[in-house]
């Protein structure tokens, strides 16, 4: 068959591993026609510290480098902060840009809310907890640079110890990093 019309589909606990990205899911369906990889039924991705989860996810690349990626439906980013606190953000759907095959801007579009902590330098001062329909993320250095609100944002900064461990969580949050290949040759445990 020509290379347009190629498709390679893998399923049932699918891993993938990538020395800038890792993921799994059950379904996994690649077109070589347009590059684009889409994961299905509690698709996870990891970009350095960043873990990504949605519905299903599509990644759009181009000669071998990611461009782009749509979280649709109950689209969630998290990373560690430390061993029980969680930056996360969540919303409807999420359209993530790469450059050099690293994860740049992520546009929340619904929905969206975040916690997020704030520090002086490397010092924790406070959690920020944030309502805001529509929001732009910046990432630099694998790590959230700058979070812009766009739509009627309700942001509050809160001291650490006056939240609650739950209240410290979004509905929905999971962490899956005992599901992250670590390398290539985890993909087959």
């Amino acid at each position: 068959p020509a290379k347009s019309s190629r498709v390679l589909m893998a399923y049932h606990k699918v891993k993938f591993y990538k020395s800038d990205m890792q993921g799994k899911c059950d379904s996994l369906i690649f077109s070589y026609k347009d590059s684009t990889m889409q994961l299905y039924t509690d698709p996870v991705l990891w970009a350095d510290k960043n873990q990504l989860t949605s519905d299903s996810i599509t990644i759009y690349t181009y000669d071998g480098k990611m461009k782009s990626m749509d979280l649709k439906t109950n689209a969630f980013m998290t990373s560690q902060e430390d061993s029980f606190r969680f930056n996360q953000i969540r919303g409807k759907s999420m359209h993530g840009i790469f450059a050099n095959n690293e994860l740049r801007r992520i546009n929340v579009n619904g929905n969206g809310q975040t916690i997020y902590y704030a520090k002086d330098k490397d010092a924790m001062i406070g959690v920020n907890k944030t309502d805001c329909s529509n929001m732009i993320i910046l990432i630099k250095e694998n790590k959230i640079d700058r979070i812009t609100f766009i739509t009627k944002p309700d942001a509050t900064l809160f001291p650490i110890e006056e939240l609650s461990p739950k209240d410290l969580l979004l509905r929905d949050f999971k962490w899956h990093g005992h599901l992250r290949p670590i390398n290539r040759y985890a993909i087959f445990e």
